[in-house]
């Protein structure tokens, strides 16, 4: 009787554990999904939606890691700030409707929180959250190169930065880490995420590293950029990224590989030369040379269009806007299209 007393006792705790470690893991964005025969994980999402809705198996165990806080951190696990629901970044909107709802809470339960805000990631290192509150943005902790002082404050050795959180979707294909590329592997950055933001006092096991890095492995935008990240774990040829093309496409792609990839190359069709024969963009100004401001190899994949109608007539066309070097937006000529 005794023994089925502790069982159950011990039972009941392991779930309430499980349940607190998912309290900030909004375990519906994920859906298991046998029939669509994938094997491994994470493999399609749609990005463009509230909740993204992924494909979910294999990176199970791996996930729970990627939503339990650290026992020796400040509370915080990698999930209370790549959201899922912000395609595992962090928007102004979900910091401010987070904010606003620990403050409903404190007017119940005073001690109320939220590992979100933390006094490392506040303007005054207190309790004023405007940065984090209006841009999303959390404080980073750099070393200073050796040749490099601060004008007001010479002696310093470290510098600190606002930055916004980047999301970990594709994560698994494109090492190294950080924006200046310092951290070449998953589970560095992982490890270098958690004495930094959850201000942990105990390194984590490795085999916590490699969870997360294994849960990354399993994000993705898309199946294809699922079977890329695949190919190259293997060594194996890249999936070819066209869709099936009739006879006359695929003359134009072998004529487009043989005259004008040396610019326009690679799986993206973005600048792939080896030799960079155009200025780099905005030199211009820094060079006198106005004839070089904003000149750049552009991709001849275009952003996501748009549609709209011609005052005249009664024909879709389609058009979009190209955000240049200097932030300045230019309209494409629109291509018009049949109707139908």
């Amino acid at each position: 009787m005794k023994n089925h007393f502790i069982s159950t006792f011990v039972l009941l705790a392991a779930v309430t554990v499980c349940r607190a470690a998912l309290a900030d893991s909004p375990a519906q964005h994920f859906t298991s999904n046998a029939a669509d025969g994938e094997k491994d994980g994470i493999g399609q999402g749609s990005l463009a939606s509230k909740r993204p809705n992924f494909v979910f198996n294999g990176a199970l165990k791996d996930a729970f890691e990627f939503f339990k806080p650290h026992k020796s951190g400040n509370g915080r696990s990698c999930a209370t700030c790549h959201r899922p629901e912000d395609n595992f970044g962090l928007t102004p909107a979900t910091v401010e409707a987070r904010y606003q709802a620990l403050q409903v809470r404190r007017e119940r339960d005073p001690d109320a929180d939220d590992p979100l805000f933390r006094s490392i990631d506040a303007d005054d290192f207190d309790q004023d959250f405007t940065t984090l509150r209006t841009k999303a943005l959390v404080r980073v902790v750099l070393p200073l190169p050796s040749n490099v002082k601060l004008a007001d404050d010479p002696s310093a050795r470290i510098v600190a930065v606002w930055r916004a959180v980047p999301t970990v979707v594709n994560a698994g294909i494109t090492a190294p880490y950080q924006y200046d590329g310092r951290l070449e592997t998953l589970e560095d950055q992982a490890l270098s995420a958690m004495l930094a933001h959850s201000e942990i006092t105990i390194d984590p096991k490795d085999k916590i590293l490699t969870r997360l890095a294994g849960f990354q492995q399993h994000v993705f935008s898309s199946k294809g950029v699922r079977k890329l990240a695949r190919a190259l774990e293997s060594g194996s040829p890249p999936p070819d990224p066209d869709p099936k093309l009739n006879e006359l496409e695929q003359r134009g792609k072998a004529t487009f590989a043989q005259f004008c990839t040396s610019c326009h190359g690679g799986p993206t069709q973005t600048v792939n030369a080896d030799a960079r024969f155009l200025p780099v963009p905005q030199r211009g100004p820094l060079t006198g040379a106005q004839a070089f401001v904003n000149i750049f190899v552009q991709t001849p994949r275009p952003p996501v269009p748009f549609f709209e109608r011609l005052p005249s007539a009664n024909l879709p066309t389609r058009s979009y806007v190209v955000t240049l070097p200097d932030g300045t937006e230019r309209a494409s000529l629109p291509l018009i299209q049949a109707a139908g």
